[in-house]
Formats: structure tokens, C-alpha cells, sequence
């Protein structure tokens, strides 16, 4: 409750935040007849608009609006409800903050996250010199990042550094900072700047309220709405009345006062077709209230919390395209669900969520019964908010805006037929969700979910990820016509494009039946398991002579070891070209939906036992095979990390490759394997093993 109060007492102030992103919401066109929803000129909220000369910086918590860091290779989006999503490359370890919560302010570098929580720490993810001190401070305000370091502005105006951070020791009366590679600025109350050594020129700046900063550049905002940079401004009207504006490497981007957004990039789009895609045109974003450039990229927030990113996307820095930053409306079924109000919240403060991301001056809430719901409240399932949508809060299935064992129970009952719970309580209870189709392979981890909640071990995600929608036509097809089918692989630069499969009530029933469930030596591409596991294992035949199933896995495999053309010479020899550089870590990221949820994994590990192979070895251990011998269950995590570190070896002696990734033994994996390139080999027990990890946290 107390991070819910903080994030909306920032609402009272204000409607948008100086820096942060979101997406398209491409689920539903919101009503316009809550309210009007026509752009309105941003009200700041910047301190140096707010504050007097001295005075302790007392204004609410900042992320209660949603907000965004753009780093060199990563995002980390800052959620109303104080949680993190990230998206982009995990290589420092920097993206390891899906854990954290109570988060006001986000902020990242080349290789870093900072986190500031209501209470005046801060937390570190990633590596950056003199990081051990950030665990240390205290009454932080905010904070900003540059190349490898960090400074700190506190609650009484004067600025912290980590060490190797320009000399900040004798500022006062701050509020605000902003950070280059190599230097800090910050803004004073009076709304002049001060720069440490190796700024760029500020000193003549005056009757400033925002400030930005990033590699050897400055930008800002003065009070009458003037954009002032150190680089060209020719691309701006001196005219416009701005109202957000960042600058780094990849150019300057402002927002104006009607939601439109300026900018100057310095670096182009990616078109790869062997990269995820998620960047567009920036300056076509409508309802803008915020922006982050990083290095290489620049993301925008529009108002509904959804973001769009720009620029290079090799290290996949422009995936924004799953964050929910703001209460939201989903669409399920031709139903609007509004997510992400936090379970306890009152009707006021739900109120005031809604407007923020409809646009609305105000939004009645009614109960399910049609009477008016009092501001003091609480908020629960089945709500309506004007005609915006229902309220789904997650997990509170029987509407009474708690989440008790009665709301596990209705789960049973709905499995066994005795409720005909459905609408918004139905999907109260379906905290997984599979394309709009009840997803029964994930109740009983719903009921985990509850039943840890209630025991105070864990939490319910409000707001979830939104679904990219990448298999969302393949897979809703697929299922439709067998419902064995659990979910879909597509890999880039192949023709590996198919339904996963699992039979419950014969395992290996898919080994030679096709997804038509017509008897064929190709058999389908199945899942080894059911439901979510720590190790989800998918298989598929080496089918030669067709080419097809999962023998281009080895044209992977081959062209990354330098080879030219296919190894299986009688049956393929095809030139190898065109595919996957496992090098580069947007080549090496599939996008896989299994179990009710699409997800981007990162291939770690990649190689082929040679012949003979000991199955006991090469393909229980590999696969954690868990029955009938506990030896394979990795159920320590030392065992884990033991199986890990075989992965590494295994793939650097037999494929000759270093993919040096961030792998942790609290990561979610997926082992994709196949027959080896001989068919013979494949007889003597040698296999193709492609070992992932979940990038998605």
C-alpha cells in the first residue's frame, strides 16, 4: 500500500514524467467519450519548477507515471507500481532487475541499472567502477549515469558520486542532474546550471527547467518552453513550446506541449530481417509525454505508457515492445479489461490511473451491481470504469478486491465444471493467458501463484507483459485444429516454422505423428515436458531427405563453426548462407511461445556430440531427464550451475565458440536438440543441442 500512495501522490501533481516510455496499444481503441482525449500541454514536473532556492526537494516520488532509462544496449522501463521491465542485451548483468520493487526512479549507462527506491536507497544491476557504492547511499532524490559512473542528488540538494565520478563534492541547491560520458551538470533552483570539468558550455544557460545530458552533449528547457542545446537545434522551432526533451550519441529528441515529438537522429533504423524489428519512424509518434536516448537508440513514452524505439537494434536495445508502464486496457475475447491496478488500491487512486492513461479530466467507477463506487473503496474485480473496460484485478476472482483461498478454490471449480465463472472474474483467475484461449496447462501454476501470495512468499503481476503477438495467428490456428498443440517455434534465417506438441496421454505419441495426428516418420516438433519447467526441452527429427523439421538447425550450427555448405553432402549440401551470426545477440535470440506465454530466449550454449556418445550422458543429462533417476534432475543449484558449465565447455571444444553470456542459475532455460548430421552417428546417440536462457524478466 505504501508504494501505491507514494506513485499516486505524483499523479496529484502532475501527467507526465520527464523521462520515460512505453507502446502502441495495439489491443483496443480507447472510448472517446470519457473524456476528452485530445493532447494537452504537459504540466512539468521538474523540480526546478516546484522548488525554492534551499529548500529540501519534498515533492512526491517520480516514477508514480511510468518512466524509461535508455542505456547503450538496454532499456528499463519503470512500471506505476514501482516494478521494473527491461528489455535489450543482458551482457553486464545489468537487466537483473525484475526482482526489485518500491522503485521511484531508473536510470542506466553502457553497462549499468540504478534503481532508487520511496525510501532513499538505491540498488545496483551490472558492472561499473565504484558500484559498491551506490548500495550506500541514502535520502537520494534521483540519479543520473554517465559512461561508468553515477551521481546522486539528494533529498537536501547537494550531489553524491560513485568514485571516478566528476568532482560534485561542493554543489548545493540542486534539483536536478543529468550526466555525459565523462561529465555531470546539474540544475540549480534559480534555473541556472552548473557543469563540473569537461562539460560542455552551459554557463550563460538561465531561467532553465529541465535538463539533460548524454555523451559530450547538453540539452534543455527553459521556462518559456525554448529548446537549448550544445549541438544544432535546426531541426526545431524555436517557437514550440517543449515540454520534454533528451539528448545523447544517437541525437536530440524533444516532445512538444501537443504530444508530438521532434527529433535529430544520428544514427539509422536496423533493417536486418535477422533482427527483431521493433524500431520506427519517432517522430510519428502521437500523445508523447516523454523521451530517453541512449547511445545507439532513443525511446519515446506516449501517454497510454507504451513505448517506441528507434535506431540500431543488434544488441535488441529498441525491444520496448512488450513493456506495460501504465494501467492499460486488454482486450480478450471482445472484452475490455483494464490491468495494473495493484490489488488494495481504493477507487480514488484507481481513478487517477485511468485518467492518466486514457486522458480523461475524470472517470467514474461503478460497481458490479451499477451503483457508484465511493472514492475510499476498494477496488476489485468486475468494476467498470466508465466505458473504458472492466477492472481485472489478477487473482481476485470472486470481485470482493482481495485475493484469499476462496479465489484458489474457484479456480478448482471452474476445472471440474462446478462454477461458470466467466468475463472479467474468469480472467481474474487466468493469470497466464494463451492468445485469448483459456490456457488450462497453466492453472496449476496459478494456483501456486496464489497460494504464494497468500503466504506472503510472492507476488501477482498486475500488469504482465504485454503479448508480442508473434504467433498469435500460427498458434491460435494450430490449437484449433488439435488442442494437444502447447505452443510455437519459429527461427530466423530457417524454415524451422511449427506448432510444438505434447500428448498427455502418451509421451512420445508426436515422435511419429504429424500435428494432424496422421502416422509419418517426421513426426512433429514436441515438447518433452508438460507445463513450465526450470529446463522447458523441445525436440524434433533431423529430417534429411526433406530437409525439414529441425535439420536446419544444423545449417546454424555449421555456418557459425565457418563451414560452407551443409555437412549432410547425399541429402542436402545446401551453401550456407544468410543465417544466424550467433556473434551478434540479436542473431542468437529466438522468440518462442510455450505454455501460454511468448518469450525471447538467448542461445548460450551450441554443439554436437560426436559418435559414439553415451546416452546416458549426451541425452538424459543434457535434458535433466528426471524420471526413473534422480541423477539428471538438477534440483540444487549446483547442479545447475554444474550443467552450465558443461554447456560452455562442451560448446567451446565441439563448436569452437565463446558466445560469453550472462548465464545465472536462477535463469529460466530451453533445450532445443535433434539427431546428429549422420544418420548414423544419430544411432550411436549423438545429438545437436541448442541450450537458451529467458531473456524476458
Amino acid at each position: 500500500m505504501k508504494k501505491i500512495i507514494a506513485a499516486l501522490l505524483t499523479l496529484i501533481m502532475a501527467t507526465a514524467l520527464f523521462a520515460g516510455c512505453g507502446q502502441d496499444n495495439g489491443d483496443v481503441d480507447l472510448p472517446v467519450n470519457v473524456g476528452d482525449t485530445t493532447p494537452k500541454p504537459q504540466e512539468s514536473t521538474d523540480p526546478g519548477q516546484s522548488q525554492t532556492a534551499g529548500a529540501a526537494l519534498t515533492r512526491a516520488p517520480l516514477g508514480g507515471t511510468g518512466m524509461i532509462a535508455a542505456g547503450s544496449i538496454h532499456n528499463v522501463g519503470l512500471r506505476t507500481n514501482g516494478t521494473i521491465v527491461s528489455g535489450g542485451h543482458d551482457q553486464y548483468g545489468q537487466r537483473r532487475t525484475s526482482n526489485w520493487t518500491d522503485i521511484v526512479f531508473v536510470a542506466a549507462n553502457k553497462s549499468a541499472t540504478i534503481g532508487v527506491k520511496a525510501d532513499g536507497s538505491a540498488l545496483f544491476a551490472g558492472e561499473m567502477t565504484g558500484s559498491e557504492a551506490v548500495s550506500g547511499w541514502s535520502n537520494v532524490y534521483m540519479a543520473a549515469m554517465g559512461g561508468d559512473f553515477a551521481v546522486a542528488l539528494l533529498n537536501d540538494g547537494t550531489v553524491t558520486g560513485t568514485s571516478g565520478a566528476p568532482d560534485v563534492s561542493a554543489w548545493s541547491d540542486m534539483v536536478w542532474v543529468a550526466a555525459g560520458e565523462s561529465f555531470a551538470i546539474g540544475l540549480k533552483s534559480d534555473g541556472t546550471v552548473a557543469a563540473t570539468a569537461g562539460a560542455p558550455d552551459v554557463s550563460a544557460w538561465a531561467n532553465v527547467v529541465k535538463i539533460a545530458a548524454g555523451a559530450d552533449r547538453a540539452a534543455g528547457i527553459t521556462a518559456d518552453g525554448k529548446l537549448i542545446a550544445t549541438v544544432s537545434t535546426a531541426a526545431f522551432d524555436a517557437n514550440s513550446d517543449y515540454v520534454a526533451v533528451d539528448v545523447g550519441a544517437a541525437g536530440l529528441v524533444a516532445v512538444r506541449a501537443d504530444g508530438s515529438v521532434v527529433a535529430a537522429m544520428e544514427v539509422e533504423a536496423d533493417n536486418d530481417p535477422l533482427v527483431y524489428a521493433d524500431s520506427k519512424d519517432i517522430t510519428a509518434v502521437k500523445n508523447a509525454v516523454s523521451v530517453a536516448v541512449g547511445d545507439t537508440h532513443a525511446v519515446v513514452m506516449d501517454r497510454t505508457g507504451y513505448a517506441y524505439a528507434y535506431g540500431k537494434n543488434t544488441d535488441l536495445q529498441c525491444d520496448v515492445g512488450t513493456f506495460n508502464l501504465r494501467p492499460y486496457v486488454e482486450n480478450v475475447n471482445g472484452a475490455n479489461y483494464i490491468r495494473g491496478i495493484e490489488i488494495g488500491s481504493t477507487v480514488e487512486q484507481a481513478k487517477k490511473l485511468i485518467a492518466l492513461f486514457t486522458g480523461a479530466d475524470s472517470v467514474a467507477i461503478t460497481k458490479a451491481d451499477g451503483s457508484e463506487a465511493a472514492d475510499t473503496d476498494t477496488v476489485a474485480t468486475g468494476m467498470k470504469a466508465g466505458d473504458v473496460g472492466e477492472i481485472v484485478i489478477m487473482g481476485d476472482g470472486n470481485g470482493d478486491g482481495a485475493v484469499t483461498n476462496e479465489d484458489s478454490a474457484l479456480i478448482d471449480a471452474v476445472l471440474t465444471k462446478q462454477s461458470d465463472l466467466s468475463g472479467a472474474k474468469l480472467r481474474a483467475l487466468q493469470l497466464s493467458l494463451s492468445y485469448g484461449l483459456p490456457a488450462p496447462e497453466c492453472r496449476a501454476a496459478d494456483k501456486n501463484t496464489i497460494a504464494a501470495y497468500i503466504a506472503g512468499t510472492g507476488s501477482i503481476d498486475q500488469f504482465g507483459r504485454k503479448v508480442r503477438g508473434t504467433y498469435a495467428d500460427k498458434f491460435k490456428s494450430a490449437y484449433e485444429a488439435n488442442n494437444d498443440t502447447v505452443g510455437y517455434i519459429e527461427v530466423l534465417g530457417t524454415n524451422v516454422s511449427y506448432p510444438i506438441m505434447f500428448d498427455m496421454t502418451g509421451k512420445w505419441y508426436y515422435n511419429d505423428h504429424t500435428p494432424a495426428k496422421e502416422k509419418a516418420e517426421s513426426g512433429s516438433v514436441y515438447a518433452y515436458y508438460y507445463g513450465q519447467q526450470h529446463n522447458d526441452v523441445i525436440t524434433g527429427h533431423n529430417s534429411r531427405p526433406s530437409g525439414s523439421m529441425f535439420h536446419q538447425l544444423h545449417h546454424i550450427e555449421e555456418f557459425n563453426m565457418g563451414k560452407s555448405n551443409c555437412e549432410e553432402k547425399k541429402y542436402c549440401g545446401k551453401e550456407l548462407s544468410n543465417l544466424p551470426d550467433l556473434k551478434v545477440y540479436s542473431e542468437r535470440v529466438w522468440d518462442v511461445y510455450l505454455y501460454g506465454e511468448e518469450a525471447r530466449y538467448e542461445i548460450f550454449a551450441m554443439f554436437e556430440t560426436k559418435a559414439p556418445a553415451d546416452v546416458e550422458k549426451s541425452l538424459m543429462e543434457y535434458v535433466w531427464y528426471p524420471y526413473g533417476n534422480t541423477n539428471h534432475d538438477k534440483d540444487t543449484d549446483e547442479k545447475v550451475q554444474a550443467w552450465i558449465d558443461d554447456c560452455v565447455k562442451q560448446t567451446k571444444e565441439l563448436s569452437g565458440l565463446e558466445l560469453n553470456t550472462n548465464v545465472n542459475v536462477k535463469d529460466d532455460f530451453l533445450t532445443v536438440f535433434t539427431c546428429a548430421t549422420q544418420h548414423s552417428d544419430a544411432g550411436k546417440g549423438a545429438r545437436l543441442y541448442f541450450m537458451l536462457k529467458k531473456v524476458d524478466y
